[in-house]
């Protein structure tokens, strides 16, 4: 795996578990830790392909209706309130 496929993994992995809740803030700092690492060893056309991403992905409009349904969890479970549709 290049580093520049290595980043796009773990930016994958970063997004992923902030949208569903389930990156805890030290395992965020180690995914950080790791992107800087691998951003240090990618090439400079990789490091501007990864810019414009990031910059697409934050320019990006979030639709308005994300396509969740309310769920009946029961008191001290843990479950989650909503899935998707």
């Amino acid at each position: 795996m290049t580093p520049a496929e290595r980043y796009r993994v773990l930016q994958a992995q970063m997004m992923r578990g902030r949208a569903f809740g389930t990156l805890s803030e030290d395992a965020l700092d180690a995914i950080l830790e790791e992107m800087d690492t691998v951003w240090a060893s990618m090439s400079e056309a990789d490091c501007t392909v990864a810019d414009a991403e990031a910059a697409a992905i934050a320019a990006s409009a979030a639709p308005e209706e994300l396509g969740l349904v309310d769920c009946d969890v029961e008191p001290g479970t843990g479950g989650r309130p909503r899935r998707a549709a």
